[in-house]
Parts: structure tokens; sequence; C-alpha cells
């Protein structure tokens, strides 16, 4: 996805890192839904957004909202904005950040070295400055993110919902069909990229998680845009492949987790949430029927409405 717009910038401090000092720039920017206020430090920029329920008229939201605090990571090739069609479908009264883990264009860590520490530290950045355990919404690369923080930082999370996390090394002694499959679209992927052949390298990546042809029905310069920004973050698929999750790590997970996933997704991303779901202790379970794997976009309102329901209940 190529969005036209970015909720919250790249969080960029790690855990140990002092907290975000907020600055009043109210009038940056009015959505018809939403109102913003930046938060800013010499080295990032995040999106503070209250969210105000959709009406016929004018909205308003509260600066003063103090009701639950969700925290959204998007998918490996998304941004920010994958979370647009959802929070406009939110109730009033919640604190929402949506994190873009690519705001400017570099993205967290050394290129080439990245791990999900990295990304788990844009996650820490928020927690810093809120200075409270938050409920942390994790979709696809997202969803691996905040299986890695339940893993290893679980203080600072409320609860943890994951759409479809796309946590790969989970398979590898789970489910060797499943890990021999995605290992194949990486191999095709790679190769395809090591003969400067991005526009194929992405057209299966994107018909593995939309069907077919989906890629080629986008927009020319959509898919112009897209293939700039992919070949700026580079080859990432290790990240994922290597990271420390295990489904010994999950029995460990002491937040509430919730597994949301697509009856019309892929089988690797079934078996992945398969994993989750026989491992982490305190878990609950939701099947979004006829979503596949890019639900944030297809199938906004329900998801949204399973999303409010996991916080309301942790």
């Amino acid at each position: 996805m190529a969005p036209d717009e970015q909720y919250v910038g790249d969080g960029g401090l790690g855990r140990n890192s002092s907290a975000v000092r907020r600055s009043p720039l109210d009038d940056v920017h009015n959505h018809p839904l939403v109102r913003r206020w930046l938060l800013h430090s010499a080295d990032s920029i995040c999106q503070w957004v209250s969210c105000a329920r959709r009406r016929e008229g004018p909205s308003r939201s509260s600066s003063a909202a103090t009701g639950p605090l969700g925290v959204f990571l998007h998918s490996g090739v998304g941004s920010a904005g994958e979370w647009r069609e959802v929070f406009s479908q939110w109730p009033e009264g919640y604190r929402l950040i949506a994190v873009d883990a690519y705001r400017g264009g570099d993205g967290p860590g050394a290129p080439g070295q990245r791990t999900l520490d990295d990304y788990a530290d844009q996650v820490h950045a928020v927690v810093n400055h809120v200075g409270e355990p938050v409920h942390l919404i994790g979709f696809s690369w997202g969803g691996a993110t905040g299986l890695h923080v339940a893993v290893t930082t679980p203080e600072v999370l409320a609860s943890l919902t994951v759409v479809e996390p796309e946590a790969y090394s989970l398979l590898r002694t789970e489910h060797a069909q499943a890990f021999a499959e995605i290992a194949e679209l990486r191999d095709r992927w790679r190769e395809h990229v090591r003969a400067d052949r991005w526009y194929e390298a992405f057209e299966e990546f994107v018909d593995f998680y939309n069907g077919p042809g989906s890629f080629a029905r986008w927009p020319t310069d959509r898919r112009e845009a897209f293939l700039e920004d992919q070949r700026a973050r580079g080859d990432l698929w290790d990240v994922l492949f290597d990271a420390p999750l295990s489904a010994e790590a999950l029995t460990m997970v002491a937040v509430p987790v919730h597994v949301v996933e697509g009856s019309a997704t892929s089988a690797v991303d079934h078996a992945i949430c398969d994993v989750v779901l026989r491992h982490v202790p305190h878990v609950d379970h939701t099947v979004i029927e006829g979503a596949g794997h890019m639900m944030p976009l297809t199938h906004a309102a329900e998801l949204a409405r399973t999303l409010v329901a996991a916080v309301a209940r942790a």
C-alpha cells in the first residue's frame, strides 16, 4: 500500500531514551474525523490522535481524552496510513497512536542489520512518553513486532492484539509446509531483485497477500511510488525469518493476547495464527469472515469492532 497520508511519525527513540516533549501544534491538520496533536523531539515526530465518532455534521474531539491508549503498528511494506479507515470507525474517548516505522524513508536501526528490537524500540519510545502500559495492536509485520515486545518486555503492555502476524520464524519447527511456502516466496523475490526485476518481485509478493492480478490493477503512479519506497527499504526478509520468536517463548507471554485472522487468508497466515493460539497461555481468537490478509483496508468496520472489543476486555 502507498497511502497519501500518515498518522504517526517514526518513533526513532530507543527504550532507554528520555520522554518526548509535547508541542502545541494543534492547527497543523484537521481531519473530518480526528484532530491531531504532534509530539516532537530532536529525533522524532509522533502524532497523537483522539478519535471522535462519525456524525452527520462536523465531528468533535477532545484533547483531554483519558480513555484506553491504543498503539498501532503497520505491515512491512505499508505505513501508518493502513489504519486510517479503522481509526475512522473508532468510538470517542480513546487515545490512539499509529507508529510509522519509515517516516522520512530511513526506518529504524542500521540498513542491512535491522532486527525486531529496532522496531520494538519504536513502541518503547511511545511508552516512554505516555508513562503507562499500552494496548498494542500489530498488523502483519507489526504483529510480529508485537509478539516480540510481549515476550521481551511484557511490562509495557496492557494487552496485545495481533492481526495475522508475519512471525515466520514460528513456522520453522511448528509447520514445515507453511515454512517452505513462505521461504520459497522469499527466495523467488530475492532472485527477481538480484536481476533488478523489482516489479516482478513485488507483483508476486502483493498478489500472494491480495490475490492474483492485484498488483497489476494498481494505478501506475501508485505502483511506481510503492516500488521506490521498497527499494529504499531493501531486503528485510531476514528480520522475520531470523526473529528470536519460538513456540517455547510464546508459552511465557504473560499479557492477554487476541489473535485476529481472516477466513480467506493464506495457508501461511492460518498456520502462524495457529501456532500463536496453541502456545500463548491467555489468548482469544476472532475470525473475520471473507477477509484476507489486508483486512485493515478491506474489512475496516469489522476489524475496528473486533479491536475495540479486545481492548475493552483486557
